[in-house]
């Protein structure tokens, strides 16, 4: 039976949801292949998550800056399991899947099916790499579908004439996205601006009040109930205020320079090799033939902004170039197209050709992201220990050491979640319950005050082992002269470990535990 929207038949589609399983095992640090999800970001949206479970709001009651959206998707992961990502690891899958579909539709608008199937699988290491999907459960990864609908869209409506539904449903979307993070709309906002100014140079003002309108409906819908739960439980302008105004402060702190465009490239291999993806997808786009050029422009604008509003600000986390590798789909449109012409028909028929393509993603994915090194398939890695002794991460032992304490109250000092509070299942007793990257005075002050208080029954400190650079020989020195750490605790449990994100960002790092003085 073929499936007629999809030009896909059901072994096909069944197939890609299978393999879709299947590579979030091994890339995803929240399947049931790793113990522990080690990414700070997971835990500590986990953690502000449970809260909505005991009248713990975001911003006002637990501190963190991400979009209110966010905690309300991690609320229902801690409804389904307190102690693991057990649904943020099947909806990955099913993302992911949705991920292939469609970018099997965009393919197969420009080449046969026997060649843009195989070819669609070469998504997985181009977008999911280790560099940009890093542990997994990245905000980023889950707007992924959304700007791939947007695409197919703009490819399959070259007059710009879309349907109420498509428009309502990229509304939707656009809400979405607004509200985990609003720095992801760019793309959309370069898309839109080439439809609505040609509308307007056309005069096709019912078009525009139509895309205006049904769009707004649908970003309206998503909306208005998160600004009454927020304002019902009289915290509306605290989170606008963290969300907006705190992130422009002190999160986007860096000004913005286009120098960045070439100056970051040359002390960072990362951003140098997704410059050079983005000038191929450029080219690429611009080339393909089957593109009029209304929709290369809308396409290309949206990624120039992308691009811009990431490198020039210097960013750090590598995470944020994920929605500009959505665009380079485009290169794999271009080796297909090439395909098409050089191959001969005996060899694009052949079965092996797609085979041969299919194995050859799977032996990109696993090169491009190595995330199951630290799995349950080599038991003495070294993000369990340094030493290679342990067969299980130091989370978990550290979690049966504050078990065995009717008080398992815990601070994480002077630095970020390491998901202690997830195998614990437990809830922080304040507000600034860890410290993120950012120099936010009243949350080095609350730490410090919680820390003299003694109301934590367990510290956690986090190091590094060989300091590089003045902020963090400080932390050393400041962990190692601390009186109330000295003279009110001792240590219980110690371990080395590697702190790992990505080939290019992995350091060694201590971690201390310690029981207060009874």
């Amino acid at each position: 039976m073929k499936l007629k929207q999809l030009n896909m038949n059901w072994f096909s589609l069944l197939f890609l949801l299978i393999a879709s399983f299947i590579i979030m095992t091994f890339l995803s640090t929240s399947s049931p292949l790793y113990l522990v999800n080690p990414s700070p970001d997971a835990n500590i949206m986990m953690t502000v998550g449970k809260g909505f479970w005991h009248g713990l709001m975001p911003y006002h009651d637990l501190f963190d800056n991400r979009g209110p959206l966010i905690y309300l998707f991690y609320s229902l992961v801690a409804l389904v399991n307190y102690h693991s990502f057990t649904l943020v690891f099947i909806l990955e899958a099913l993302w992911l899947f949705i991920d292939l579909i469609l970018g099997f539709k965009i393919l197969r608008h420009f080449m046969r099916s026997t060649i843009a199937y195989p070819l669609t699988f070469f998504i997985v290491p181009l977008m999911f790499n280790e560099f940009f999907f890093q542990h997994g459960d990245t905000p980023e990864s889950m707007v992924i579908p959304f700007l791939l609908a947007m695409i197919y869209q703009l490819i399959k409506h070259p007059d710009f004439h879309f349907s109420r539904l498509a428009i309502f449903s990229q509304g939707l979307f656009v809400g979405i996205a607004f509200w985990i993070k609003y720095t992801f709309l760019i793309p959309w906002f370069g898309i839109g601006l080439v439809i609505a100014l040609t509308y307007l140079f056309k005069k096709q003002f019912q078009s525009l009040f139509r895309l205006l309108g049904w769009g707004g409906l649908g970003y309206a819908i998503v909306t208005v109930p998160i600004l009454v739960l927020y304002n019902v439980h009289h915290i509306l302008f605290e989170m606008l205020d963290v969300y907006f105004m705190f992130n422009l402060k002190y999160y986007n702190r860096s000004n913005f320079d286009l120098m960045q465009l070439i100056q970051l490239p040359q002390v960072d291999p990362v951003a140098r090799w997704v410059e050079i993806m983005v000038l191929i997808t450029i080219i690429m786009i611009a080339i393909i033939p089957k593109l009029n050029w209304r929709t290369k422009a809308a396409l290309e604008i949206g990624l120039i902004l992308e691009t811009i509003s990431i490198i020039t600000v210097k960013v750090t986390a590598t995470y944020y170039y994920t929605l500009m590798a959505v665009f380079s789909i485009f290169i794999l449109v271009g080796i297909g197209i090439l395909f098409q012409k050089i191959l001969p028909n005996m060899v694009i028929e052949n079965p092996f050709l797609p085979c041969l393509l299919i194995v050859l993603s799977a032996c990109a994915t696993l090169l491009m992201n190595q995330n199951y090194r630290y799995s349950r398939l080599f038991p003495h890695n070294p993000l369990y220990s340094l030493d290679h002794r342990a067969t299980e991460p130091y989370q978990m032992r550290f979690a049966k050491v504050i078990d065995r304490s009717k008080d398992r109250s815990l601070l994480v000092y002077k630095n970020i979640d390491v998901s202690l509070y997830t195998k614990l299942g437990t809830l922080p007793n304040n507000k600034y319950f860890v410290k993120n990257n950012l120099n936010y005075q009243p949350m080095i002050k609350s730490q410090a005050k919680q820390l003299k208080s003694l109301k934590n029954n367990f510290v956690l400190t986090i190091q590094p082992t060989k300091p590089q650079t003045p902020a963090t020989r400080r932390l050393v020195r400041d962990l190692a002269n601390n009186k109330t750490l000295r003279t009110h605790y001792h240590l219980v449990d110690t371990t080395k470990a590697l702190k790992f994100t990505s080939a290019t960002n992995l350091y060694d790092v201590q971690y201390d535990l310690y029981q207060r003085n009874q």
